[in-house]
């Protein structure tokens, strides 16, 4: 009874908190991070590279980096060959630009800022 009850808690944890989220497939490695801010103001920015992978849609992560978690939602559409990301960070901060669909074999950057930023 104690295994089963175990067994079930372990199941219900969140996904362990991470900076950096890899899937490998077709012809290579998409990507996805979060590191430093490349952009005046952000408090932090999320690289994505898009390599023709596909097998990645529907899923839902977080990335983490000093305390600020970014939800990424992965989509795919039939018939279209890239991968969409849905970022959505924190509360008090927003993402900008808020999806990143770069296309196969690109890189996008979104940053994430502090609402209120310049007010």
């Amino acid at each position: 009874m104690i295994r089963i009850a175990l067994a079930a808690a372990i199941l219900a944890l969140p996904a362990a908190a991470q900076e950096r989220r890899e899937w490998v497939g077709g012809s290579g490695t998409s990507w996805v991070e979060i590191g430093p801010p490349k952009a005046p103001g952000a408090v932090a920015s999320v690289t994505f590279y898009d390599d023709y992978v596909h097998t990645i849609s529907g899923e839902t992560f977080a990335l983490v980096q000093d305390g600020l978690t970014v939800t990424v939602r992965v989509k795919l559409f039939p018939g279209d060959p890239g991968e969409e990301l849905h970022l959505n960070p924190s509360e008090g901060y927003f993402a900008w630009p808020e999806v990143l669909k770069p296309g196969e074999w690109q890189t996008g950057v979104s940053h994430i800022y502090p609402i209120g930023l310049g007010s």
